[in-house]
């Protein structure tokens, strides 16, 4: 028999494993494979070639000119890590900054992949969080198909400096990397990494709402209009954000934004105003329902489109709303 100790010990030990596989995305790919449970190819290191020698590196990480948000944090993350086990940091260029291709690390679908790999990435082979990458003539290129989020880049960066640096994310303030002078360039044939789950969230409010944090757990949930919609995710105040311009075109209104134009559209309970006054009247629901067939239209692939309160406890409490109820 189980006594009262055994049974918490027992019951935190499976809870410790449930949420370490819930939060824990598994790199799995194959040589230009969408075959989930394919063993990743054995990486070595090109002989005589060093990302950092004692210390010094020649690299610079590449963008492309209008590089999105996973692309510019993931270039952040690799220098930021890089200089953490060096000592040393390299340069973020663009490709108009650009003077030296001969020792790049290229984030992107950048004019030099398109030189060097020349290969098209397909959404059928590499998942929103999956990522390709290769090492052409001493460059290393990590890219994803370019109507994904580009999330995968960011993965694949946290990919590269755990083979690199031995780098591993615990929590803001305990991020381990191997302290090096010496860094080798590795020679990566040319292989895709899928995780296992393509998108991942942990339900806790601390973490959720530390952005930086969230993406380095790989806990990315597409936050831009095109990935929440997409996805399914378009919320209300996705239709009508309160700090947005006004395109009502009523005459009355008087200021600029939704929420100063109409405040009575919002709720005032809680201090986000997420959520939208349904008794708001008919001009409320004509401009959400336009907002609604612009995103219908410009993402007719959209698997489902939410059409719902906001998931908090800030619903509209004004006098309509309670004559309404």
């Amino acid at each position: 028999m189980l006594t009262k100790k055994k049974k918490f010990r027992l019951f935190t030990s499976l809870l410790c494993v449930v949420m370490l596989f819930s939060s824990v995305a598994c790199r799995d790919g194959g040589e230009d494979s969408s075959d989930l449970q394919a063993e990743l190819p054995q990486v070595t290191v090109v002989e005589g070639e060093y990302l950092y020698k004692d210390g010094v590196s020649e690299y610079s990480v590449l963008l492309r000119d209008d590089a999105n948000y996973y692309e510019t944090l993931a270039a952040s993350e690799l220098v930021t890590n890089l200089t953490r086990a060096t000592g040393n940091g390299i340069k973020i260029v663009t490709e108009n900054e650009l003077q030296d291709s001969s020792r790049v690390i290229s984030l992107g679908h950048t004019s030099l992949w398109d030189e060097k790999v020349n290969k098209t990435l397909s959404e059928e082979d590499i998942i929103d969080s999956g990522y390709y990458i290769k090492t052409v003539e001493n460059n290393i290129y990590i890219s994803c198909p370019d109507n994904t989020s580009s999330s995968g880049i960011l993965y694949g960066v946290y990919d590269f400096l755990n083979d690199t640096i031995g780098y591993e994310f615990f929590a803001a303030d305990e991020i381990y990397c191997e302290e090096k002078k010496d860094v080798p360039l590795y020679d990566y044939s040319g292989f895709t990494v899928n995780p296992s789950f393509e998108m991942r969230m942990l339900r806790n409010a601390d973490l959720r709402d530390d952005n930086l944090t969230v993406m380095r757990y790989r806990m990315v949930y597409p936050s831009s209009s095109f990935g929440m919609v997409t996805w399914g995710h378009g919320q209300l105040t996705q239709y009508i954000l309160p700090d947005a311009s006004c395109t009502c075109g009523l005459p009355t209104c008087t200021g600029t934004t939704y929420k100063e134009c109409h405040p009575d559209w919002f709720s005032q309970v809680g201090t986000r105003n997420q959520q939208l006054c349904w008794t708001g009247g008919e001009v409320l629901e004509t401009v959400t329902a336009n907002r609604f067939i612009e995103y219908f239209q410009q993402y007719p692939d959209a698997e489902y489109f939410m059409f719902g309160q906001e998931d908090n406890m800030s619903y509209c409490d004004c006098q309509r709303c309670r004559d309404a109820i």
